[in-house]
C-alpha cells in the first residue's frame, strides 16, 4: 500500500488524475450507464449531507 501511495504522490502528475476522470465521465455520458431512474433510486437512499451527489450524476447522465 505504501508504493501506491509513494507512486501517486511523486510519479503520477496530476494532468493524468485528471485525464482519467474526464475519461470515465465521458464514458458514463457516451453509454448512458446512469440512469434517472438510477438516480431517483440513489437519491432515496442518500443521507441529506449527501445530497450534492445527486447534482454530479445528474452533470454525469
Amino acid at each position: 500500500m505504501p508504493l501506491i501511495a509513494f507512486y501517486e504522490v511523486f510519479v503520477d502528475p496530476p494532468y493524468l488524475d485528471f485525464l482519467l476522470l474526464l475519461s470515465v465521465i465521458l464514458l458514463f455520458k457516451t453509454f448512458r450507464i446512469i440512469t434517472t431512474e438510477d438516480m431517483k433510486l440513489i437519491d432515496s437512499f442518500l443521507p441529506s449531507k449527501l445530497k450534492f451527489f445527486i447534482l454530479l450524476m445528474k452533470a454525469i447522465s
